[in-house]
């Protein structure tokens, strides 16, 4: 592999409590689209999805969605299979157990393949004939497994997974869908008089390190934290909440390094307190420069 440079950027954005910066979007009056991602296809349909699984991303990830035509209206259920690490061009089986009961779903070949990460994965799409969507949404325990040669993997269904199928299925189950939310507004809220904006302690900056998989891949990436300054200057809980590329360590190595900074805490009126901050880290591999290009440019004569 061509020698590559490789530089990690890092945007820290401090915010307070509820006084964040962050798009604003009115809520409907109920919260059947919570969580719910509406598209509008150019076939002349709705798509309705959950909101992506930003991390950490499971082995198989089920997903699903609605899609709805209108005049007249009809809807159909699609499951989703995500293999992770797999591109095999004829699939096995997929296991599926919930509440003591195994079923063998047969995934079709010649799936699409995401090589847009480090690791390969198989998405298999299915329209969902036989209701078994409805019937994993409905389940207290799930558990799925994929084996081929050479592959082996295993995922449980937790709590929130379930919940994402349940709200596709109760969309696909109202008698009158909602409407969809308007665009969010990007407003700015200032902070409260007396507040001060923790400060990091530049000794404590330790930078990301590039993960060597992306190097190999030569992969570059984004990841988008949402973290919390404690009161006493650590970092505490933290998040990603925009999907870095697949499987490319990059969640991860941003987190490894934030997690080891300290701050002057933020303060209320003298007091130490609590504050919410974005820190958007950019793993940058950089081409090297083409010398042979240079050497031989055309050369032009008037």
């Amino acid at each position: 592999m061509t020698a590559r440079l490789f530089r990690v950027v890092v945007v820290v954005v401090l915010t307070l409590g509820l006084f964040v910066n962050r798009p604003v979007a009115q809520e409907p009056a109920n919260d059947s689209l919570e969580g719910i991602v509406v598209e509008d296809s150019s076939f002349g349909y709705k798509l309705y999805r959950p909101r992506p699984v930003v991390w950490p991303v499971p082995d198989i990830l089920l997903s699903a969605y609605m899609i709805r035509w209108t005049g007249p209206e009809r809807r159909r259920l699609f499951l989703v299979v995500r293999l992770n690490g797999v591109e095999d061009e004829l699939l096995s089986p997929l296991i599926v157990a919930f509440d003591g009961t195994a079923v063998r779903l047969n995934l079709a070949d010649h799936p699409d393949i995401d090589r847009s990460g480090c690791v390969p994965a198989a998405v298999q799409t299915i329209q969902d004939e036989d209701n078994l969507l409805r019937r994993i949404s409905m389940a207290r325990h799930v558990q799925v497994a994929y084996e081929a040669p050479n592959i082996l993997l295993h995922a449980t269904l937790m709590l929130e997974d379930l919940d994402r199928l349940r709200r596709i299925v109760a969309l696909h189950d109202m008698a009158g869908l909602p409407p969809d939310l308007p665009p969010p507004k990007d407003e700015v809220m200032a902070p409260p008089a007396g507040f001060s904006n923790p400060t990091l302690i530049a000794s404590t900056k330790v930078p990301p390190r590039y993960p060597r998989k992306a190097i190999v891949k030569e992969k570059s990436g984004q990841v988008v934290l949402s973290a919390r300054v404690l009161k006493d200057g650590s970092v505490g809980d933290m998040r990603p909440f925009s999907p870095p590329a697949q499987s490319c360590g990059f969640a991860e190595a941003a987190m490894e390094a934030v997690k080891q900074w300290k701050y002057t805490p933020a303060t209320m009126n003298g007091e130490p307190v609590d504050a919410n901050f974005t820190i958007i880290v950019n793993f940058v591999l950089d081409k090297p420069p083409d010398h042979g290009s240079r050497h031989h440019r055309p050369k032009h004569r008037d």
